[in-house]
């Protein structure tokens, strides 16, 4: 089980670098909304997709 979170993380990883590595080579200007997560995740039925979009990585890598 251990193996298929890593292999899962992993690939999520790969993912956003993936794709902020193409947001940065195809546009000029980039702007980030900042946006309060640890609010957004009280909502139950948002906290899993909100955690799986991975916001905080995603900032970071742009």
């Amino acid at each position: 089980m251990a193996k298929n979170h890593e292999k899962m993380a992993n690939s999520r990883q790969d993912m956003t670098y993936k794709m902020t590595w193409t947001l940065i080579n195809e546009n000029q200007v980039i702007s980030i909304e900042s946006l309060r997560v640890k609010k957004m995740v009280k909502n139950r039925r948002l906290a899993k997709h909100l955690h799986d979009a991975n916001f905080g990585e995603i900032a970071r890598g742009v």
